[in-house]
């Protein structure tokens, strides 16, 4: 099952064209090899550097001089500005799925698909889930409908951070996991979808730490 996140990890990866030396003046910077830029990518993640070194096979020591440049800390902000985008995107795309004359038609076919793009976002770095969270409130949306939709998603992927479906989801959706989550209701404690929206956005360590390892092994492929 390939993520949101995944996929535009391997997409920017993949597209990637090494620089040569060819045609760049001797002592200027001919820009990130392929290994370098993946970094990049990976640091969009909450995985620790040692993690992301043995993952894109560098070693520790490297990763760690990379990323006291300046300009390598610029590549890591830009994906996280667009792949946030691509996150705010994807819920609109969502939206439109649902779409139905005048008005919207939910199934748990939206959700399943919101819960599978973003089934890896317990390891989304603090910097990532902060600047959708920001591209989010600056979205405008006239149509009232539309936003209070839009809301929903944001908060169903927040909350599986914070409070992650476990099991199949269409059973555990079938079985209330929405209507409760949404009433505020959840294994017994009290968690509405304000609350996922609120900081911290910290994850369950279990479940982050297979989703965790699941991204690496993926990594690793390519």
């Amino acid at each position: 099952m390939e993520t949101l996140l995944l996929k535009y990890v391997k997409e920017k990866a993949g597209k990637y064209i090494e620089p040569t030396r060819q045609g760049t003046a001797k002592g200027d910077p001919i820009g990130f090899s392929a290994v370098k830029y993946l970094t990049t990518l990976l640091s969009m993640t909450s995985l620790k550097i040692k993690e992301i070194a043995d993952a894109s096979g560098v070693s520790y020591g490297l990763l760690r001089v990379w990323r006291t440049e300046p300009d390598y800390m610029k590549m890591i902000d830009s994906h996280i500005t667009e792949f946030s985008g691509r996150f705010i995107r994807n819920i609109f795309l969502i939206l439109e799925e649902m779409k139905f004359g005048e008005d919207y038609a939910l199934g748990f076919e939206h959700y399943e698909k919101m819960y599978k793009d973003v089934l890896d976002i317990s390891i989304y770095s603090e910097d990532l889930l902060e600047s959708i969270y920001k591209q989010a409130k600056q979205t405008m949306i006239p149509d009232f409908k539309k936003e209070r939709f839009f809301t929903l998603f944001l908060s169903f992927a927040y909350a599986i951070r914070k409070s992650p479906i476990t099991c199949d989801c269409k059973k555990e959706i079938d079985n209330g996991f929405i209507a409760t989550l949404y009433s505020g209701q959840t294994d017994n404690s009290t968690f509405s979808f304000i609350e996922a929206l609120q900081r911290p956005w910290t994850p369950d360590a279990k479940n982050a730490e297979q989703i965790k390892g699941d991204f690496i092994k993926s990594i690793r492929k390519l």
